[in-house]
C-alpha cells in the first residue's frame, strides 16, 4: 500500500508555514503609462480612428481597463469626429503634391479627398486638363469610375447659383410715376 505522505504531489506537502511570503504590490512605486499625457492622447486618437479598444490597448501598452473604460465614455467613433481640413490648406497641398509630380491617386488617398474635388482643384489654380491626364489613374480604377459618375451627375444637374443682391429692375411706367421724394417738414 502507498503512503499517503508520498503520493501527494510538492505543493500537496507543503504547509502554510513552508509557502513563502506574498510580494508587496510595488505598482505605485513605477511611472503608470496611463499617466503619461502623450500616450494617453495617441491612445484616444486611435479610438476616434476607429479603432477597437483591444487593438488600442496593444498598441499602446495600455490596462485594457482603462482603454475600455474610455470607449464607453465618449471616445468612439460614434460619439466624436476629427474636425474637417481647412479647404485652403487641402488646395495648397493637391497642388504642392501635383508639382513633386505624384499622381492624383496618390494625392486623393493623401489628403482623403475624392478625384473630383482634387481635379477642380487643381484646375482652380492654373493647372490643365493636359498636364493632368497622364497621371490620372487606370480606366477601371474604383477611384476613376466614381470620378466619371460625378463628372454625369454633375452635367446633368441644372445648377443656377442664387444672387445674394439681384438687381431691381424698374418699368418705365414706374418711374414715371415716382416723383421726388421730399421729407415732410415739421
Amino acid at each position: 500500500m502507498i503512503e499517503k505522505r508520498k503520493a501527494l504531489t510538492a505543493t500537496q506537502n507543503e504547509t502554510e508555514e513552508d509557502l513563502p511570503e506574498p510580494l508587496p504590490d510595488l505598482t505605485r512605486l513605477y511611472k503608470r503609462r496611463c499617466r503619461n499625457g502623450d500616450i494617453m492622447q495617441k491612445c484616444k486618437h486611435l479610438l476616434i480612428a476607429g479603432m477597437l479598444p483591444g487593438r488600442v490597448a496593444l498598441i499602446c501598452r495600455l490596462p485594457l481597463e482603462k482603454v475600455q473604460e474610455l470607449y464607453d465614455n465618449s471616445y468612439n467613433p460614434a460619439c466624436r469626429r476629427f474636425a474637417k481640413t481647412n479647404e485652403y490648406t487641402n488646395a495648397h497641398l493637391a497642388l504642392t503634391s501635383f508639382n513633386e509630380g505624384e499622381t492624383l491617386a496618390h494625392i486623393c488617398t493623401a489628403l482623403g479627398l475624392s478625384l473630383y474635388w482634387v481635379v477642380m482643384s487643381l484646375r482652380q489654380n492654373g493647372v490643365t486638363d493636359a498636364a493632368m491626364a497622364p497621371r490620372f489613374p487606370l480606366y477601371d480604377d474604383p477611384l476613376y469610375v466614381e470620378y466619371r459618375l460625378v463628372c454625369e451627375r454633375k452635367a446633368a444637374s441644372r445648377f443656377k447659383p442664387f444672387q445674394i443682391n439681384p438687381v431691381r429692375r424698374i418699368s418705365k411706367n414706374q418711374a414715371g410715376k415716382a416723383g421726388p421724394r421730399t421729407r415732410p417738414q415739421p
